[in-house]
């Protein structure tokens, strides 16, 4: 079953038509100006989207929405509380070869 549904009438109708189609399937075409711009089907199943701590068969983990080994992972969570707080003062690129170096003895 298809329903089609302008834009502009989805808003007062949309809740009631998601129902519907959560319920009993089939599909639903928003149009404009009756031309169809999108459409939504009934999702029968969602994927699983694994933990952070659950690792892959290769045994990497989830991480911030990246794949990574445990270690690394682990070095990001370590240092997670120092973003941002660094600051540069200065060029860091211009070359320093006439820099008088003091060191400590």
């Amino acid at each position: 079953m298809t329903i089609d549904v302008e834009v502009a009438e989805f808003g007062p109708k949309g809740e009631a038509l998601i129902d519907d189609l959560a319920e009993n399937g089939g599909e639903i075409r928003i149009t404009r100006h009756g031309k169809a711009v999108a459409k939504m089907i009934r999702v029968d199943s969602v994927p699983d989207v694994p933990a952070a701590d659950q690792p892959r068969a290769d045994g990497r983990v989830l991480y911030n929405g990246r794949w990574m080994i445990p270690a690394a992972a682990e070095r990001e969570r370590s240092i997670e509380h120092l973003r941002g707080s660094g600051k540069i003062f200065g060029n860091i690129v211009s070359p320093i070869d006439d820099v008088e170096w003091d060191t400590y003895e």
